[in-house]
């Protein structure tokens, strides 16, 4: 569980563990938001977890996750 969506879709909860041997974790998070007229934006939130003092290196996208959608 790398990601978790609660319930509702307002919060996330991100891994935070690594791999030693890899790469850190970087995280794509697309937020979606719509209002009573049904005008809709997104927003984009990156958040990236280092392998101890090295950046996070995006190698790309390892898996989708899908929640609530606007």
């Amino acid at each position: 569980n790398d990601i978790v969506i609660a319930s509702g879709c307002k919060s996330v909860q991100l891994r935070a563990e690594r791999d030693g041997t890899k790469d850190g974790r970087v995280y794509h998070i697309t937020l979606g938001v719509k209002d009573s007229s049904g005008n809709v934006t997104t927003a984009v939130y990156n958040v990236s977890v280092p392998v101890g003092k090295a950046p996070a290196v995006d190698s790309g996208v390892a898996f989708t996750v899908t929640g609530c959608s606007p």
